[in-house]
């Protein structure tokens, strides 16, 4: 059970980052 509630944790920090780095990137090309 706690295993479960880690890897759902990690699963969203790794969504946040990529998220982050996506918006990083957008933001990059306008400039």
């Amino acid at each position: 059970m706690f295993t479960g509630i880690v890897e759902d944790i990690g699963a969203v920090k790794t969504l946040q980052s990529d998220k982050q780095s996506m918006e990083i990137t957008v933001v990059s090309k306008k400039m």
